[in-house]
């Protein structure tokens, strides 16, 4: 990425979460922040003004979905709990989780973007699925 124009946007959780991840990839000052609306994202992507932008927008939101029209990445949100959880509470929780999905994705459309074969991306959780 070193050297491409990315927009963060001002002042949202997307932008800070940008700004520390440039960080720690060694980006920083390595990148062009364009100053810009990220309601104005996906146009500035897709004419080439821009070579990516962040947005912690979640599925259906309208940039979103624009943007997966083109070749994106994303990086997942996942809970986490401190070791000291039992298994059968972990077990628990996940298992309300999954019953319930489907009623949350009546309540809130993002939730039905969750699917079992993103687990693959969370080793630790990997062997509590597989049970």
């Amino acid at each position: 990425m070193e050297g491409k124009t990315i927009l963060l946007g001002n002042g949202s959780f997307g932008a800070r979460e940008g700004e520390k991840y440039l960080g720690l990839f060694g980006l920083e000052g390595k990148v062009t922040l364009t100053d810009s609306e990220l309601s104005n994202a996906v146009d500035a992507l897709k004419n080439g003004q821009i070579d990516g932008f962040v947005t912690a927008g979640s599925y259906p939101a309208l940039n979103v979905i624009e943007a997966a029209a083109i070749s994106t990445t994303s990086l997942p949100v996942v809970a986490y709990t401190k070791s000291a959880m039992s298994d059968d509470t972990a077990y628990l929780l996940t298992k309300t989780f999954w019953e319930q999905r489907d009623d949350m994705g009546s309540a809130a459309a993002w939730w039905n973007g969750i699917s079992p074969d993103m687990i693959a991306n969370i080793t630790d959780a990997h062997r509590l699925y597989q049970r």
